[in-house]
């Protein structure tokens, strides 16, 4: 399942958490991300609705990142430290 959060600078209080599209599978946010909080909740499997009863096994994460050299880093470090749980970071080209 894809969702995505779209993290906007200041004043778009009014849109905090609000869908992005006719999807209903993107939504804004105001302010910068706690990028380790967001990472260990996705790897927790908590906010993942399961569509069937038969036993699922845990699956992989892929994080892909087209960021600054700063978050950039922060990815790769949190990334590194949960490699054990089967995460895998892609950095993709950034164009500001």
């Amino acid at each position: 399942m894809l969702s995505i959060s779209i993290y906007i600078g200041k004043d778009f209080s009014a849109l905090q958490g609000q869908p992005f599209g006719n999807h209903e599978r993107a939504f804004l946010y105001e302010g910068v991300p706690d990028y380790s909080e967001v990472v260990s909740m996705e790897l927790s499997g908590e906010y993942i609705d399961k569509l069937s009863p038969i036993r699922d096994d845990r699956g992989q994460m892929l994080l892909l990142a087209s960021t600054n050299e700063n978050v950039r880093d922060q990815l790769r470090t949190i990334a590194r430290d949960n490699l054990h749980r089967r995460m895998r970071m892609i950095d993709l080209e950034y164009h500001p």
